[in-house]
């Protein structure tokens, strides 16, 4: 009888990517039911049905696995504002509500770039660092230059919106989703009611405002 790919040592290639997008679902969903700072490398080895050790073969620590996640994540979103980008030149109020709308509908993206610089960044190798730090650059500049054509921006212009953007969507979501103490603080106290924040009509509000800042 053959023994499960999860009890065996992976060989080929195509083994090893499986194990791989294994480890990263099981922590993608372990990341959707709690805190990162409450997970290990033992709770997502557990949950992927492989060995401590082996899951360390493919990330060294859980910050270089949490990473890959998050960059899974942004390149999702970033195939689908090309997407939309391409379809909808010149309509600038709807690339904000759809940029807002998929943000919104994906909590573990909004945490995952909140924790990027406090708690991601800060047990990673250089070169990790600067491999995801030069995928999202050159994202961002070919996100920059479909945005600069499809609503007449400045050339170089389009990726610093972008930045902006996302810093100001990380900020926005830290005051929109609150802690269940502090959620419950903001419910019943009348005073602190203009402090309930909307993220997606806030968020897309403000993105259409950066960019007609930036219009020619």
């Amino acid at each position: 009888m053959s023994t499960p790919l999860a009890k065996q040592r992976a060989r080929t290639d195509a083994e090893k990517d499986q194990r791989r997008a294994n480890l990263l679902a099981s922590a993608r969903g372990l990341l959707e039911e709690r805190h990162l700072d409450d997970i290990k490398i033992a709770d997502v080895s557990a949950r992927a049905g492989v060995a401590k050790g082996t899951a360390y073969i493919y990330f060294p620590t859980k910050e270089t696995l949490f990473l890959s996640v998050l960059q899974d994540e942004l390149a999702a979103m970033f195939s689908a504002l090309e997407t939309h980008l391409t379809a909808n030149t010149g309509q600038a109020d709807r690339f904000a509500s759809f940029l807002a709308g998929e943000l919104a509908s994906n909590p573990l993206l909004l945490d995952l770039l909140s924790n990027l610089h406090s708690r991601l960044e800060t047990n990673l190798a250089f070169d990790d660092i600067k491999a995801f730090k030069l995928y999202l650059a050159g994202q961002l500049a070919h996100l920059g230059a479909l945005m600069e054509r499809a609503f007449n921006l400045e050339s170089g212009k389009g990726a610093g919106l972008l930045l902006h953007g996302f810093s100001l969507a990380v900020g926005l979501a830290q005051f929109a989703r609150p802690t269940a103490p502090a959620r419950e603080v903001l419910d019943t106290v009348p005073e602190l009611t203009s402090m309930k924040i909307d993220f997606e009509a806030e968020f897309s509000q403000a993105l259409k405002q950066l960019v007609d800042g930036v219009s020619r």
